[in-house]
């Protein structure tokens, strides 16, 4: 049960991470790896719980 509890958070901070990490990224990165800005903008906007 508690290593489940653990592994959920540390998930969440690595989401969380990622997000934060995706919004870094300057526009000429985005559109050499083809991820359109809106798309970096809907998915730093949600809550590290959710996927």
């Amino acid at each position: 049960m508690a290593r489940s509890v653990l592994i959920g958070v540390g998930n969440w901070y690595d989401r969380w991470q990622q997000r934060q990490h995706l919004a870094d990224l300057d526009d000429h990165i985005l559109r050499d790896i083809g991820i359109p800005p809106g798309a970096v903008e809907r998915e730093c906007a949600k809550p590290f719980w959710r996927r």
